[in-house]
């Protein structure tokens, strides 16, 4: 089977398919998995769980980079935590400026200090 194209005439999948006759319709299951999936208002949720501000930071523009970054942002808090030779006055310092890089990296609704394991875990979870 070819298909011809046609001047000003759609290409074939350009239309919308529920306009022709005969065209199925997905599964109710995979319809219901497709509406979670794309659904906006879920992912603002799960970016409020984590003290994510959706305003400050869009859907879609924390890139593989800006990951990589926090992470060693975070592996930087675990190493002034474990360091038993720092002082609690440059401990203290090195944990705010850390946790300072990362709150502006990835942007938070309520950003905190990361001056504890529990805290740190909060964050790599």
């Amino acid at each position: 089977m070819s298909f011809l194209r046609e001047p000003l005439r759609c290409l074939q999948g350009d239309d919308d398919a529920s306009d022709e006759e005969g065209a199925e319709a997905l599964a109710e299951p995979t319809e219901e998995l497709l509406k979670i999936l794309f659904d906006v208002q879920t992912y603002r949720a799960a970016l409020l769980e984590y003290d994510i501000d959706p305003n400050l930071m869009p859907l879609g523009k924390l890139s593989r980079r800006h990951v990589e970054q926090g992470l060693a942002l975070l592996t930087e808090v675990q190493a002034s935590l474990d360091d038993a030779t720092l002082s609690p006055e440059r401990r203290a310092a090195a944990l705010a400026d850390a946790s300072n890089r990362f709150n502006t990296l990835v942007p938070h609704s309520q950003p905190l200090l990361i001056d504890s394991k529990p805290a740190l875990a909060r964050k790599v979870r």
